[in-house]
């Protein structure tokens, strides 16, 4: 597998994780200030802008609504600029 394969990866887990538990400053390190999050229609409006104040805006909406928030990772597959992630999200 190459570098960046390998490294597209990895962003995507450490995402997962960050929106467990991550600050702000953890989703500015790997989010785009152009990032739109295309699942936040249905989201709070804090949710709906760009970037990493919107994503993490996202992750206080999800860790609010779940108690013991939790994604089990199936399978992470990445080919050219695309990663695709297989998980289940569960919580109380």
């Amino acid at each position: 597998m190459s570098t960046a394969l390998s490294d597209a990866k990895a962003v995507c887990l450490r995402y997962i994780e960050i929106m467990t538990n991550g600050s702000i400053e953890d989703f500015e390190a790997i989010v785009h200030p152009d990032a739109v999050n295309r699942q936040a229609k249905n989201e709070p409006l804090a949710c709906r802008g760009r970037g990493p104040a919107a994503y993490y805006a996202t992750a206080l909406w999800v860790r609010d609504s779940f108690a013991d928030l939790h994604w089990e990772i199936h399978d992470v597959i990445a080919e050219g600029d695309l990663v695709a992630l297989h998980c289940t999200m569960s919580g109380r």
